[in-house]
């Protein structure tokens, strides 16, 4: 229970941060794996000298870290969905070392090359200033990733009337860019999940203070939850 930046409020929140694996299969989702971020390192800031707290592994060790276990206990995937803060290259080269692909969003400023040439030649440009239509799929790399990648565009219309888009990478060049579409698209299971934790579980109130109960809070919740879906 400390302090961590939630990205979608732009801000530093006050909770218990949790990082899960979701099994989609058909109409079924099930949860089979969860890390619960730990930061038990106290550091001070030179300038504003505020202390503060930090993990000894990343998000992202730990998400391979949960991926890696799936595969060990034979789970049948083929694809690993993830949002922008895990489309790293370290990632997608255990993702493909594993005999499995990625599908991933990636932030604005992601660096790509539509050509072999224009990646030898060092000549990126930014993912967002491709000129894409919704669900256009088109072969490029990203900038320090060896492997050739599908480069997909979704395109949304918000409430008030404004466009936005989302730039999506697959590493199976077979896949088009309808497949991409609706492959991601299933990645919202787990936000999904995370709101039924809330308000079913009632585990944004959960009274546990140490490491334990809260570990079998979140545990229990998750075996009933994976009942009710089978």
């Amino acid at each position: 229970m400390c302090w961590h930046y939630d990205h979608c409020e732009g801000r530093t929140v006050k909770g218990i941060n949790v990082l899960n694996a979701l099994y989609y299969s058909g109409d079924v989702s099930i949860p089979v794996a969860f890390e619960v971020i730990r930061k038990p390192i106290l550091f001070s800031e030179i300038t504003t000298r505020k202390v503060k707290r930090a993990s000894m592994v990343t998000k992202n060790e730990l998400m391979r870290k949960m991926v890696g276990q799936c595969i060990q206990n034979q789970l049948k995937f083929l694809y690993v969905l993830m949002d922008c803060w895990f489309a790293a290259k370290e990632n997608f080269e255990f993702i493909l070392k594993k005999n499995k692909h990625f599908v991933a969003a990636l932030k604005n400023n992601r660096l790509v090359a539509l050509s072999l040439d224009d990646k030898k030649q060092g000549r990126f440009v930014k993912v967002s200033e491709l000129e894409l239509s919704d669900k256009q799929a088109v072969r490029g790399w990203l900038k320090g990733f060896d492997d050739e990648v599908l480069l997909v565009r979704r395109v949304f219309t918000n409430k008030d009337g404004s466009t936005a888009t989302l730039n999506l990478v697959c590493s199976d060049l077979s896949c088009d860019g309808e497949q991409v579409a609706t492959l991601y698209q299933k990645r919202w299971k787990v936000e999904e999940f995370h709101k039924s934790l809330k308000s079913n579980a009632g585990l944004a109130k959960s009274p546990t203070r140490t490491v334990t109960t809260q570990h079998i809070m979140f545990l229990c919740p998750s075996t009933l939850f994976s009942s009710w879906n089978v």
